[in-house]
């Protein structure tokens, strides 16, 4: 039974979806905190939405005590966290997409068909022993990732803004995301923080598995 429409989106693209995204954390370093009197420990926290949709399918924070952590390590490399990676190789998050809207559009022209999803990270430190503060952000800021794929194989591109929306807009080649391993890495960094990912896409074909996504222009 659903009950909202966030479950029957989030069940519609697990059913139909034609696209499975998968993100990894590769590594990353903690560059502020760590109370000299204090025991603090981190926490990281990813939230994800689709353009055009107006709710997360994806969300951690602060606020849902949810995020994997704690890290004692500021290279986040702890073994037994208490909210450990959602497998062996550091998942955070894997979901189901739909491109068929996007690619039946007839008004985007179609080497301008793209999908674009937004990353919302944070990372937060907390102090147990209560020397310091126990709330503190150590990051938090918001990505693009734009996966054109009309491109025979798909590029993707991370941006900060969404300036890669104007009719003008045209991609930086220092924005293309590295392909490693059949996945994209890209890094993300401000003061506090800074980290390597990586985002996996794949088509799910009518029979079979997941294949890796070459092209949504047939």
């Amino acid at each position: 039974m659903i009950t909202s429409r966030e479950a029957f989106e989030v069940a519609t693209r697990f059913f139909f979806g034609d696209v499975r995204s998968r993100l990894r954390f590769v590594n990353g370093q903690i560059t502020r905190g760590k109370d000299w009197f204090g025991k603090s420990e981190f926490f990281l926290g990813v939230s994800i939405k689709p353009r055009l949709l107006d709710f997360e399918l994806f969300h951690q924070s602060e606020a849902a005590e949810n995020c994997y952590g704690p890290f004692i390590k500021e290279d986040l490399t702890d073994e037994n966290p208490a909210f450990g990676w959602a497998d062996g190789k550091n998942l955070i998050w894997e979901g189901y997409l739909n491109t068929i809207s996007i690619l039946e559009d007839e008004s985007i022209p179609a080497q301008e068909k793209d999908m674009v999803l937004r990353l919302d990270f944070y990372v937060g430190e907390r102090d147990l022993l209560g020397l310091g503060f126990s709330d503190n952000v150590i990051f938090r800021k918001q990505y693009y990732i734009q996966v054109l794929i009309a491109k025979t194989p798909i590029e993707l591109y991370l941006h900060t803004d969404e300036k890669f929306a104007q009719p003008d807009f045209t991609v930086n080649p220092a924005d293309k995301m590295k392909e490693v391993d059949g996945a994209w890495e890209f890094q993300v960094q401000d003061t506090g923080f800074e980290g390597t990912f990586q985002i996996e896409i794949d088509c799910i074909p009518e029979h079979g598995h997941p294949e890796p996504f070459l092209s949504g222009i047939g």
